[in-house]
């Protein structure tokens, strides 16, 4: 049986976006998920084998080191016929261990780019990682069209590189799961303290000016001394 080897930063990343892949490539491969985790659950249910590495978001030269030669043994133990890294820190490390150690598939996942806000030398050599990305990663899948255009606009990719699954999303959206429910949407405004014919601008991502939280801010103010039946959550 061939198998893939999914790399990703935290859990979060994996209960969020990566069971319905695991669990569908569990049916051909012999499945491997590596993410800095404590949770011994975290892949229960599924058919896949938890490795924990010390990843961690902030860059750190001597720790990201010692994570990039462990990859490195660990992709020259295992042989994987397929790598598939997701997030900017494993995607670089992933992706450069996968291809020293001549993994055939070489795939990763751009879910955003951590340049797009910053600015000087900063933006310059974030961007120059995802660049040097592009060119080990054998396939690149962007998780949206606009997404795609940007990173070919800034020339990290080469036009026809990079992909986009159906009309974008990193793993579609269960329509069992999320559809309209208006008692739902009447308790939780409710219990919010939101007006039942507020208009509501829903936020889901981590509070930091990386999420664009002061241009939300501004566009928020904007809305509001328009609208004043606004809410943003």
């Amino acid at each position: 049986m061939k198998k893939i080897c999914y790399v990703a930063t935290i859990p979060a990343v994996v209960n969020s976006f990566l069971r319905d892949h695991i669990q569908a490539a569990s049916e051909k491969y012999a499945v491997t998920v590596i993410c800095n985790s404590e949770d011994q659950y975290l892949l229960e249910g599924l058919k896949a084998r938890l490795i924990i590495l010390p990843i961690e978001r902030k860059p750190s030269l001597w720790k990201d080191l010692l994570v990039l030669i462990k990859l490195i043994q660990l992709f020259r133990h295992e042989r994987f016929d397929i790598v598939h890294s997701h997030m900017p820190k494993t995607a670089l490390l992933g992706m450069l261990a996968a291809w020293l150690t001549c993994a055939p598939i070489r795939i990763n996942t751009f879910h955003g780019e951590v340049w797009a806000t910053r600015s000087g030398w900063r933006r310059k050599a974030l961007k120059l990682f995802d660049q040097l990305i592009g060119v080990l990663a054998t396939d690149i899948l962007a998780v949206s069209p606009s997404q795609l255009m940007f990173l070919v606009k800034e020339a990290v990719l080469p036009e026809g590189k990079a992909k986009v699954i159906g009309a974008g999303s990193i793993c579609g959206v269960d329509p069992l799961r999320f559809h309209p429910d208006l008692e739902i949407r009447r308790t939780l405004r409710n219990n919010l303290g939101i007006a039942q014919n507020a208009t509501v601008i829903l936020f889901v991502g981590r509070l930091n000016r990386d999420k664009g939280m002061l241009d939300l801010a501004t566009a928020f103010n904007s809305i509001a001394n328009i609208n004043p039946q606004v809410t943003l959550l």
